[in-house]
């Protein structure tokens, strides 16, 4: 399943969360996951350092990306017909809506506003991932997530490798 990943999901990832981090590297090491160019664009405005600018480039340069010529007139139009700024939903979060249809893919969000206006078939859920059926399966996704954990290197193990000894400002 290829998926959109927002920027909360991004930020949840470059923490090591491992609520996210195991199940989101398992996606990109799939190339599941694809480049999304105000993403990107928002995760760099954030960072605090040279690192973690290469970092999240790092990522930008290796991922698939979708054709966003002229996105952000559909993602306008699309957030005039629905109404999405009166929904709490911005124009960043319409360009992520617009795509996903456009190119069949799910999109992985920790807004709630997001979340409320997807249907099922735009919106990616943990749960998904591991065949688990309802929103409301949030414990036994955390059980699922905890026994692959043991089964892939530790977050501090790659911090290690991808910082080469610098210290993580992506954590908090």
């Amino acid at each position: 399943m290829k998926i959109i990943a927002d920027t909360s999901i991004w930020i949840e990832f470059l923490k090591f969360n491992k609520e996210y981090y195991f199940l989101f590297k398992k996606k990109l090491e799939n190339l599941e996951i694809f480049a999304v160019e105000c993403v990107f664009g928002e995760l760099l405005q954030g960072i605090k350092s040279k690192a973690e600018q290469q970092i999240i480039i790092g990522y930008w340069n290796s991922l698939p990306k979708l054709n966003e010529a002229g996105i952000l007139i559909k993602a306008g139009v699309y957030s005039s017909d629905n109404n999405l700024v009166n929904k709490g939903i911005g124009l960043i979060d319409s360009i992520l809506i617009v795509l996903a249809r456009e190119n069949r893919l799910k999109i992985w969000t920790k807004d709630k506003k997001l979340s409320n206006f997807l249907n099922e078939e735009l919106i990616f859920l943990q749960a998904d991932f591991f065949g688990i059926k309802g929103k409301d399966q949030k414990l036994e996704v955390l059980d699922k997530i905890k026994s692959i954990n043991l089964s892939v290197r530790s977050p501090e193990n790659i911090e290690a490798e991808i910082l080469k000894g610098r210290k993580n400002t992506f954590k908090q």
